[in-house]
């Protein structure tokens, strides 16, 4: 139920309570990647990238099909995440280190990202 209050945008509040009942389940990684989504809705960047971060070394080829997310996309998201949160050097290293194997969509969003950063 996470992933669908998250993505409707209707109670951040929820979807967190649902992610973090999955943590205790065991569903690390699924729960991480939740947590990452609503901290960043929210507009707190710091701890978004804290939770996509360790659900990443957790899990360094996560695959997240249902949502159509591999870990080169999921490294986008994370370039964007330390971008939003002021940090360009650590965007710019992600996105040259941590892309690799991103869907069609995700590179196309990194090399926006790579083309803003570098000019």
């Amino acid at each position: 139920w996470g992933w669908l209050y998250l993505r409707s945008g209707e109670d951040y509040e929820r979807a967190k309570q649902h992610f973090s009942s999955a943590l205790s389940l065991g569903r690390l990684t699924d729960a991480k990647v939740g947590l990452a989504g609503v901290e960043a809705a929210t507009g707190m960047y710091q701890a978004a990238v804290s939770q996509l971060e360790q659900a990443l070394q957790s899990e360094p080829q996560l695959e997240l099909g249902y949502l159509g997310l591999n870990s080169g996309d999921l490294g986008v998201a994370l370039a964007n995440l330390y971008l939003q949160s002021g940090d360009d050097t650590k965007a710019l290293d992600t996105l040259h280190r941590r892309t690799q194997g991103a869907s069609p969509k995700g590179q196309k969003v990194a090399n926006q990202l790579l083309q803003m950063l570098e000019g």
